[in-house]
């Protein structure tokens, strides 16, 4: 019996031994095995619409494509500062025009009616001031017409630019200016906003008229 017991008990212990030694069935997981190209970069959108609708999966630009959206880049923002001079200059002459709408308004007062000279020069006064008002509101009708021109042109960069890839190499082999343009396309200021109807004066107003 005991030696029947010590057998048992050794039979035992060698099980547990065997367990222990046996190799774990653990579930490796594969490596990734993807590298990342230090000479890939990805091209933003432009500040004011940074969504793109360019397709994701699209392919690395070629050199050829790279110098064309470099360009689209350096003519957005060679355009953005010229309308940004624009609007200060169409703000000072707004100014100008409602001071001499205020003026000629207070000098409406002082006119007499039965005096024709006086009638006559005030007129001719309010027809010069309707006259720069049509030139202005056509101004501003010109710059508004400019203004879409450039939201179009920002929006065919982001559809053929925004997002894709391009390799660091090629941006080294454009010319200065276009890499320029792509290095600093993102201190580029916002686009000037549409407003319609800058100056809303009367332009209409009868002079008064003698008797």
């Amino acid at each position: 019996m005991k030696r029947s017991g010590l057998g048992i008990l050794m039979l035992f212990f060698n099980c547990i031994l065997l367990i222990a030694c046996a190799p774990s069935q653990q579930t490796v997981q594969p490596q990734d095995t993807t590298l990342i190209d230090p000479d890939i970069a990805i091209m933003s959108g432009m500040e004011n619409n940074p969504t793109s609708s360019s397709p994701v999966d699209a392919k690395t630009m070629s050199l050829e494509e790279l110098s064309n959206c470099a360009t689209k880049i350096k003519n957005l923002k060679s355009n953005i500062t010229q309308y940004e001079l624009a609007k200060d200059q169409f703000a000072k002459k707004k100014a100008e025009l409602l001071k001499m709408k205020r003026k000629l308004d207070s000098q409406r007062l002082s006119v007499n009616a039965k005096d024709v000279k006086q009638v006559t020069e005030f007129n001719k006064l309010l027809k010069q001031q309707t006259h720069a008002i049509n030139q202005f509101n056509a101004g501003i009708d010109a710059f508004n017409h400019k203004v879409s021109e450039q939201n179009e042109l920002s929006d065919d960069f982001n559809i053929f630019c925004a997002e894709r890839s391009y390799r660091k190499s090629d941006l080294a082999k454009l010319p200065a200016d276009l890499s320029f343009a792509i290095e600093t396309k993102a201190e580029q200021p916002e686009k000037p906003n549409i407003k319609d109807g800058l100056f809303t004066g009367d332009a209409s107003t009868m002079g008064t008229n003698p008797d």
